[in-house]
């Protein structure tokens, strides 16, 4: 890589880091509705970035620039890498959030005959154990392990057999799961 290069991909990350931060922070204050294409081109506009970070060498930059210079696009970096994990991580949860509503709550939980004692345990009634479920699989700390299943059970095509075994996986975090948005978890994350 050149040093151009290097410049030129920060000065994309940068410009990219700054639009997605907009709106995200639309969404968060509600400003901007949470609909499926928002968050698609959300998710595009992270491939972007992540693309953007790779093809930057800061060791390129000494020689060229002052090293205060060359320290702020180190910093500038690493926001933008951190920035990157959170989000795409809230991306996708809340893209997943909303398809995994009608499988999961129609014909998984159903199909699993909790007894009673299971359902009250979560909420009372398939339907809260659904929502702690998605809470849980679609959290931020998971939904990069669960993907494919996610993406799998939103479709429909996962067995139930499969369902039961990610279910039993996750199942001791159901009753603790409290995540409700972004800065819940950034606070909770960052102690």
């Amino acid at each position: 890589m050149s040093v151009k290069t290097s410049i030129d991909n920060y000065k994309k990350a940068k410009s990219i880091y700054k639009e997605i931060d907009d709106m995200f922070y639309d969404l968060e204050i509600e400003k901007e509705e949470e609909t499926e294409f928002t968050l698609n081109q959300l998710v595009n506009r992270l491939s972007d970035l992540r693309r953007s970070l790779k093809y930057i060498n800061v060791s390129e930059l000494e020689g060229n620039y002052t090293p205060e210079t060359i320290d702020a696009v180190k910093y500038n970096t690493n926001i933008f890498q951190e920035a990157l994990f959170f989000w795409e991580r809230s991306f996708l949860r809340a893209k997943y959030t909303k398809s995994l509503d009608d499988p999961v709550r129609l014909k998984y939980i159903p199909g699993l005959n909790l007894s009673d004692d299971e359902i009250s345990k979560w909420g009372g009634s398939n339907a809260q154990v659904a929502k702690k479920f998605i809470g849980v699989i679609a959290h931020p700390d998971n939904v990069i392990q669960y993907e494919k299943a996610i993406k799998r059970m939103a479709l429909g095509t996962m067995t139930q057999r499969e369902f039961q075994r990610i279910f039993d996986v996750i199942r001791h975090e159901m009753p603790q799961s409290k995540f409700t948005s972004f800065k819940q978890y950034k606070k909770e994350n960052e102690s």
